[in-house]
Order: structure tokens, then C-alpha cells, then sequence
């Protein structure tokens, strides 16, 4: 296992060690486990005065060098997504990630938003609620398991509910940011392949909900 990020609650602040699993550690912690061996890319340091510090050998690929991955979760950032993409946003306009991701049928247009089950998700404002994210591996039952199974092809492995807030509904709800493997939703905004387990890890990392705002180009 490797650390590959650091989450700063702000600027010069790192507080919190980010492994390539998406777990979240402290220093301490990671002091702790580097210390036991469970890091391939730590070493445990001790300064002068003995205190411990670690040192975190960055690789040599710019994908996922150490050094250029420093995650900033402000309190700010919100997701805005445009049909083409779902990106991760600072308060003042910047990207700071994006992931490819469509909603609504692939025939669809986004003037077809009061389309139920076929056109796209309605632009608007709506809450992501990450606090109540629905997950394969957390199941109460076999047969929630067997139906996790049976709809992911369509659904993926995990899904957050949305709601809507600001903006015509056009009388559609329950929508949700899901996976799946073929490219088309009846208005759920879908992150496919391993991409959708992968942006589910790393919005963990706010431990909070979201605002979402959902604008298409008029083009």
C-alpha cells in the first residue's frame, strides 16, 4: 500500500494521509503503521531532537506523483455537472477533478428534460446526500445482495440519492449518481466502470454533503 495524497483542511495545513485505497490516515497513525512496515512508499525519519517525522518517496510518473496531488477539501467546493462531465469545483470557478460521466437516455437531448425516463437529469441545484450512500458491500440481507447483483449492469456497485432544490422537477424525482456498464439512465446521473467506486471514495474524504448544480450548454 502507498500514501498518494495529502487532504489539507487549508492551505500549508496537512493534516490527513491519503493511501491509493482512498483511506485516510493522521500523522500519527501513519507514523504507527509506517513503523510496522504496511507502507511501501514511507519512511519513519527522527530528527535531532527525537521527535519522529516520515519522509513520502513520490514516484517518478506525473499521474500520480505525491508531490502534485495535495487535496484541498474546503468547505466551499461543490460538484457541477454539464452531461459531459461530473466535476469537483472550487468556490471561485476552478476544476479541481472531473470524472466523464451522462445522464438520460443516449438518444436524448437536454432540451428533453421533462422527458421521463429518457431525458437528462433537469438543470437546477440539487443536495447530494453522501450521508446516505448505498453500497453493495453493505448489505443487510442475501437477497439485497442477489438484487445489488441483478441491477448492476444498469446501476454499478454503489449510489447516491439526490434531491433537487432549486430549478423545475418537471414532476420527476428519485434520481441518484450510480455506475453501470453501458452508457444511458432514465434521468440518474451515471459515473460508469470503476470510475463510480472511484469518485464514491474520494467525495468520502469531505465527510459532508454537496451541493450540486446541473447546467447544460444551450449550444
Amino acid at each position: 500500500m502507498n500514501i498518494i495524497a495529502i487532504k489539507q483542511t487549508s492551505s500549508g495545513q496537512n493534516v490527513h494521509f491519503i493511501s491509493d485505497e482512498f483511506s485516510e490516515y493522521t500523522l500519527s497513525e501513519l507514523l504507527f503503521l509506517a513503523e510496522n512496515k504496511i507502507f511501501d512508499n514511507i519512511k519513519v525519519l527522527t530528527t535531532k531532537s527525537g521527535n519522529k517525522t516520515v519522509r513520502i518517496e513520490a514516484n517518478s510518473t506525473k499521474k500520480d506523483n505525491f508531490e502534485r496531488v495535495a487535496i484541498t477539501c474546503n468547505s466551499g467546493d461543490y460538484l457541477l455537472f454539464d452531461r459531459q462531465s461530473l466535476k469537483l469545483m472550487t468556490r471561485n470557478g476552478r476544476i479541481k477533478k472531473q470524472w466523464v460521466a451522462f445522464s438520460g437516455n443516449p438518444e436524448s437531448l437536454s432540451s428533453d428534460q421533462s422527458r421521463a425516463d429518457f431525458g437528462p437529469l433537469p438543470e437546477g441545484e440539487y443536495q447530494v446526500f453522501f450521508s446516505e450512500t448505498l453500497d453493495m458491500h453493505n448489505n443487510s440481507s442475501l437477497w439485497d445482495g442477489i438484487k445489488w447483483v441483478r441491477k448492476s449492469p444498469a446501476w454499478g456497485f454503489i449510489a447516491t440519492p439526490l434531491k433537487q432544490v432549486k430549478g423545475d422537477t418537471f414532476d420527476r424525482g428519485h434520481f441518484y449518481i450510480h455506475g453501470g456498464l453501458f452508457k444511458g439512465t432514465k434521468g440518474c446521473i451515471e459515473v460508469n466502470g470503476f470510475d463510480n467506486g472511484r469518485f464514491h471514495a474520494f467525495m468520502k474524504l469531505y465527510k459532508r454533503n454537496f451541493k450540486l448544480i446541473v447546467r447544460y450548454s444551450k449550444k
